[in-house]
C-alpha cells in the first residue's frame, strides 16, 4: 500500500527543513490525539484543500493558488485507519460523522485515509512530488529529491 501527506508548496519548505512531517493539532477538540492525516488516493486527497471563511473549497494550482505537493511515506505498522481512528483517536461520535460528511460532500473517500499518532521523520520518507497542472500529473518535485532517506534541496 502507498501512502501521502498531501500539502501545498506554501507549506513544503517548513516541512522539508523541520525534517518531519508533524502531527496537526488544528481543530481538534480537548482529549483527541493529534495525528499526522495521510492518504492511500493516488490522485489527490481532496480533504487536503484549504477552505475560505464562506467554507467554500479552494482548489490548488489556480492561476496565483498554491500548487499542490504530496510526500509519499513508507508504510509504517503505527499508522491506523480512519475506522480505527475513530475508536483510539478520542474524537467524539458526532464529530467523526461531521469529518466523514464533510469529506464525502468534497468527493474523498474515508476510507483512504490513515492516522500516525507519531510525528514521522524523513528517513520513512520516500519521494516528494509536485502535481503540474499543464499535463495533470504528479511529478518529482523540482527543488528537493530523496535518495536513501536524506533530502537534498537544488
Amino acid at each position: 500500500m502507498r501512502l501521502w501527506h498531501y500539502t501545498n508548496d506554501q507549506r513544503i519548505k517548513q516541512i522539508v527543513e523541520s525534517r518531519y512531517l508533524k502531527l496537526s493539532t488544528a481543530f481538534i477538540a480537548k482529549g483527541e490525539k493529534p495525528a499526522v492525516w495521510l492518504s492511500s488516493n493516488p490522485e489527490f486527497e481532496l480533504t487536503a484543500s484549504r477552505m475560505n471563511a464562506n467554507g467554500e473549497v479552494l482548489p490548488y494550482n489556480l492561476k496565483g493558488g498554491p500548487a499542490a505537493i504530496r510526500i509519499e511515506v513508507n508504510p509504517n505498522p503505527k499508522c491506523i485507519t480512519w475506522a480505527k481512528y475513530k475508536h483510539v483517536g478520542g474524537i467524539s461520535p458526532e464529530m467523526a460523522q461531521a469529518v466523514e460528511r464533510l469529506g464525502k460532500q468534497q468527493g474523498a473517500n474515508p476510507e483512504q485515509w490513515y492516522a500516525c499518532l507519531k510525528m514521522i521523520p524523513a528517513k520513512l520518507w520516500i519521494n516528494i512530488e509536485i502535481f503540474d497542472i499543464e499535463t495533470g500529473v504528479w511529478m518529482k518535485h523540482p527543488e528537493y529529491s530523496i535518495e536513501e532517506g536524506c533530502i537534498s534541496s537544488h
